[in-house]
């Protein structure tokens, strides 16, 4: 049996006073992308900031690679997750090649070690260095900012990557060429994927599995071919924006 990255058991959450998820059990295998589609406010990035201990559950446990989240320290357990959001979310001072490497740096790697990962994460994002690495972000279009935001997460080698909409800022054109990029990325490099989208055509392009939530419940947790062929009305409703 395939081993489980990130386990939620039981999981609740709670703003207010109020239930926002849950309960939600939900197992996510090592190397496959799980999409969590959604309506805004169905609990989809609640979900997500479970993972990296941003938000900590009222009732049941987060597991991230066999321990309980709240077990990790909070900052090697951030260090050890790559997370991926609308327009990169680089900083504007830095550098491309500064953005990237940043992570690498916080946990000590030596200068040449993030040179050369920061130039091999440039190729392999279609930002060649020579290029690149010396631009400011405000120099980037925004698909070529998303793309150090994905090279940035991946910069630490982190087994996991969260990913919070962030092909959403972006036009159709450059939205479908990056779906098509990352999905062969996380595959080359055998990743684990939690994302999150509203987007019904992202989350069949995107995903082994796609988790429907509502009013913070997962009510559907298969392939991309079982939403296809499910005749639940909510499901139906969103194939109609196809």
């Amino acid at each position: 049996m395939t081993a489980s990255a990130i386990g939620f058991r039981g999981v609740c959450a709670e703003r207010g006073g109020k239930r926002v998820l849950g309960p939600l059990d939900l197992e996510i295998e090592t190397g496959t992308v799980v999409v969590l589609l959604g309506r805004s406010g169905s609990g989809k990035t609640t979900t997500l900031r479970l993972v990296n201990r941003l938000l900590e559950p009222t009732d049941g446990a987060v597991h991230v690679l066999g321990t309980a989240t709240t077990r990790w320290d909070a900052v090697d357990l951030r260090r050890s997750i790559g997370y991926v959001i609308q327009d990169g979310g680089i900083f504007p001072h830095l550098s491309v090649a500064d953005n990237v490497g940043i992570v690498p740096r916080l946990v000590g790697w030596d200068d040449a070690s993030i040179a050369d990962r920061t130039s091999a994460l440039l190729e392999l994002v279609g930002l060649p260095p020579g290029q690149f690495a010396r631009r400011a972000p405000h120099e980037l279009s925004g698909g070529q900012r998303q793309r150090v935001g994905v090279a940035r997460a991946l910069a630490a080698d982190p087994p996991i990557l969260l990913c919070d909409e962030p092909f959403g800022a972006l036009d159709p054109i450059t939205r479908a060429e990056l779906q098509r990029e990352f999905r062969d990325l996380v595959e080359q490099l055998e990743k684990t994927v939690l994302f999150v989208t509203h987007d019904v055509r992202e989350a069949l392009a995107l995903a082994d599995r796609i988790v429907l939530l509502e009013g913070g419940v997962p009510t559907f947790a298969d392939s991309p071919e079982a939403f296809r062929a499910s005749d639940r009305p909510s499901i139906r409703e969103f194939r109609m924006l196809l």
